[in-house]
């Protein structure tokens, strides 16, 4: 591991780690205006849900509603990542608030697989609510992003268990010398 005294790699560090910060609070910014626009005006709003093959009519608020769900447990995801970078400007990778928010990170992530999963159900279904009794469908749509997200979330989990046993070895090794 470098040496988190040296001055090159620190400033490179603090430098990299601020970069990674800013695109992370900034993503988060870019999610809360968009969706809150979605929310807002139908001209945001409407064709956001075209863009997703959506004919909702009546049902165009609601169904933005559900697809802000998965927008939200991303930006969840986006706060953790900034909290994980401000964390590693203090040049310790290790740092216990690192992994918190790495396993923020990870359950986030997760959670937005799951909730991606969920709203494309619920707005087939709401989409399905036009249509003449007996022909309603609800179908469950689950794909190769959902699945990508899951993993991301379970390999972010596993990283951080992994640093916080590496920690509690390193901790270890220093109570026996």
């Amino acid at each position: 591991m470098p040496d988190p005294h040296s001055t090159t790699t620190s400033r490179r560090l603090r430098r990299t780690a601020l970069g990674g910060q800013l695109v992370a609070w900034g993503g988060l910014l870019l999610v809360v205006l968009f969706v809150g626009a979605a929310l807002a005006f139908p001209e945001v709003r409407d064709p956001w849900l075209r863009q997703m093959g959506l004919e909702l009519g009546g049902n165009a608020q609601l169904g933005a509603l559900v697809a802000a769900i998965p927008a939200a447990t991303f930006g969840y995801c986006l706060w953790q990542a900034g909290r994980l970078f401000a964390t590693l400007r203090g040049a310790d990778p290790f740092a216990p608030r690192a992994v918190a928010a790495l396993v923020g990170l990870g359950w986030g992530a997760f959670a937005t697989g799951i909730a991606a999963t969920l709203a494309h159900t619920a707005l087939a279904y709401l989409e399905s609510l036009g249509s003449a009794d007996g022909t309603r469908t609800l179908a469950i749509a689950f794909g190769s992003t959902e699945l990508a997200t899951l993993l991301v979330g379970i390999l972010a989990l596993a990283f951080a268990l992994v640093i916080a046993e590496a920690r509690r070895l390193e901790d270890d090794a220093r109570g026996i010398v």
